[in-house]
């Protein structure tokens, strides 16, 4: 099992080219058929544990590589009711991409009205090169109402920019625990395909994702 703390898509700015809708950026499409639902299930992943319930805030990852794409799964805990993470993730600053050098900006703050989590973020990273692309984000209750969730999840899919970025994608399922009703679980999937990156960068983007996510439950009232 592996526990990263800071690997992210940041290795990739020197060795991609292109940007996002130009010359050199292609489209694809992020079905609504598929809504917000996991990307895969995490539970039963080999190697893959929940942590200490006891403890502080925490996830474990394990990481790998498959046909057509790098995965990355974590379960993780946080001290806080569901209702809060719910709160929390409306916050496109809970789920954004962390790299050094990327600069992010939400481009539309409600692109598909019909999911209670909506929004779209525009990433460029300047480095060597400019690398630049586009993710779109959604989510809500999968069980439960909106003023009384039971799980809830949110889903973000790669929709425009560099040919070199093939596949981004990641999802996050999360309900109470079942031995402490005011902390919530997590199960967090990430995928990533790009040129020369490996299994590790999208490690440290679920422990990144995490990061984001408690700090700003931090700061909630």
């Amino acid at each position: 099992m592996a526990r990263l703390v800071a690997p992210t898509i940041a290795a990739l700015a020197a060795l991609l080219a292109g940007s996002a809708c130009g010359g050199n950026s292609a489209c694809e499409e992020f079905p609504l058929s598929v809504g917000f639902e996991p990307l895969e299930e995490v539970q039963g992943t080999p190697g893959l544990t929940w942590p200490d319930p006891g403890g502080p805030d925490a996830i474990n990852v394990v990481f790998g590589p498959t046909f057509g794409h790098s995965w990355a799964h974590g379960l993780g805990y946080v001290h806080q009711p569901l209702a809060r993470v719910y709160q929390a993730l409306k916050d496109p600053a809970a789920s954004r991409i962390i790299s050094p050098g990327n600069h992010w900006t939400v481009t539309n703050d409600n692109p598909e009205p019909q999911f209670p989590i909506s929004f779209a973020i525009h990433y460029t990273v300047y480095d060597a090169i400019t690398v630049e692309w586009d993710i779109l984000y959604r989510g809500g209750v999968a069980a439960g109402t909106e003023a009384a969730p039971s799980e809830i999840g949110l889903r973000y899919q790669r929709t425009c920019g560099s040919r070199h970025i093939t596949v981004e994608s990641g999802s996050l399922r999360a309900y109470p625990s079942e031995t402490d009703p005011q902390a919530t679980r997590l199960e967090m999937v990430g995928w990533l395909a790009a040129d020369r990156q490996d299994p590790p960068v999208v490690g440290g983007t679920l422990n990144d994702w995490f990061a984001n996510l408690t700090a700003k439950l931090a700061t909630l009232p």
